[in-house]
């Protein structure tokens, strides 16, 4: 999975998207419903102005983009398609907040239904994509979202990973085998794990739970009902097949490095074996040094403790 310069250049003006790890399970057959799903969950994470939510608004309403449900205020404010500079939009601006109070509309209510409309529209200019159905993208949503809350019921607040949207992009749009997937999951898994960190040591049971959407080994039993996620299972906690999955996630660019620890596994995606080797000495010096601290904290309490009997 070697990139091009120019590959590369994109990807670093693409920012990352967020969802639960419990659909890592399920990218393969709902990838283009986690990629909608996500951008959503990006979407709602703008801060818009009440101003710009409005303007925003009228925008999508001169190009056709909102639903038909939310166009009564608009038409009662008589926009049209000229507000190409921003006195002309000022003036729509004010011109719908007069035909809102007009026709005694719940002006919080207008601005929440409208909300998710704009901050979608603002999405995709930021993540660079083309534009899309915003009602179709929703309905994805909440699609997803249920997969997400029934989790939550069992399991609690899950875990979440982040991804660039061209890597999700790239997998929906282009042919990739069963293996593809799998090293995918693996990469989801490793990447939930290490979360914004340079590197993170970790080990088979945490790595293959995270593959099948599991936030902890200790919740992996109440998943093996699907004969599917079992056999995933089954396959990478056997040592051969979790090598080479690592093997081939290095291999394939998905993670720069790798190093053998105490009872676990160093992993990185961002640096090479010598930068990776020198941040693991620097962690294990700087933990040795707070141990040491804290046993000789440990020492004077236990000392004021027998001097003061």
């Amino acid at each position: 999975m070697s990139k091009k310069p120019r590959d590369q250049e994109l990807d670093q003006k693409h920012p990352y998207v967020f969802f639960e790890c419990c659909l890592i399970n399920h990218i393969q057959k709902e990838i283009d419903n986690i990629l909608d799903y996500a951008i959503i969950k990006f979407a709602s994470k703008l801060e818009i102005t009440d101003y710009n939510l409005l303007c925003g608004a009228i925008q999508l309403y001169v190009n056709d983009k909102l639903p038909s449900r939310l166009n009564k205020a608009f038409i009662a404010a008589k926009i049209d398609a000229d507000v190409a500079d921003k006195y002309a939009l000022t003036g729509a601006y004010n011109s719908l907040l007069n035909a809102v109070n007009r026709m005694d509309e719940d002006i919080e209510k207008f601005k929440s239904d409208l909300r998710p409309y704009v901050q979608i529209d603002q999405a995709i200019k930021k993540l660079r994509l083309q534009s899309i159905n915003y009602d179709s993208i929703l309905a994805k949503y909440r699609r997803i979202k249920t997969i997400v809350d029934n989790f939550e019921v069992l399991h609690g607040k899950d875990a979440v990973v982040g991804v660039k949207i061209t890597m999700l992009i790239d997998f929906r749009d282009t042919e990739k085998s069963y293996r593809d997937f799998e090293l995918l999951k693996g990469f989801l898994a490793i990447k939930s794990i290490l979360g914004d960190k340079d590197f993170v040591g970790t080990n088979k049971a945490f790595v293959t739970a995270r593959m099948i959407g599991a936030k902890t080994p200790k919740i992996v039993s109440s998943l093996m009902v699907d004969k599917a996620t079992k056999k995933l299972y089954a396959k990478f906690t056997g040592r051969y097949f979790y090598d080479q999955l690592l093997y081939d996630l290095e291999d394939k660019n998905f993670i720069m490095s790798r190093l053998p620890g105490n009872r676990c596994i160093y992993l990185s995606t961002s640096l090479s074996y010598e930068l990776l080797k020198v941040s693991i000495q620097n962690y294990l010096d700087k933990s040795q040094r707070a141990n040491k601290k804290s046993s000789l904290k440990e020492k004077r309490r236990q000392f004021k403790i027998e001097y003061a009997k």
